[in-house]
């Protein structure tokens, strides 16, 4: 039989290990005197866990969603003279490199 603080520190491990363990079964090993307490500080290393992996699906979804608006950012880029308005576009660049480099017409 475990005694409280080793299953805990068991039953965390597991967790963090992405190990599926069930709450109920793992009790059994617990003494009879720590299995209450057990069963409600399990439930606190539980959200615990749960934060961490939220964390990390957060931080996975934010580096997803920033190659999302690259990919589709690079459409714009190569395609802006198909545009709306690139004819006014392409002429102000003209202008422009006209005026920068006069000879070379």
């Amino acid at each position: 039989m475990l005694q409280l603080e080793k299953a805990l520190s068991i039953y965390s491990d597991k967790l963090i290990d992405g190990e599926e363990v069930n709450l109920y079964d793992f009790s059994n090993e617990v003494e009879t005197a720590d299995r209450e307490e057990f069963l409600e500080l399990a439930k606190f290393v539980e959200l615990t866990s749960s934060k961490k992996a939220t964390d990390k699906f957060k931080s996975i979804f934010s580096k997803l969603n920033e190659y999302k608006e690259e990919y589709y950012g690079y459409s714009k880029v190569a395609n802006f003279h198909s545009e709306k308005g690139a004819d006014l576009n392409s002429d102000i660049i003209d202008k422009l490199f006209d005026e920068d480099f006069p000879d070379e017409e």
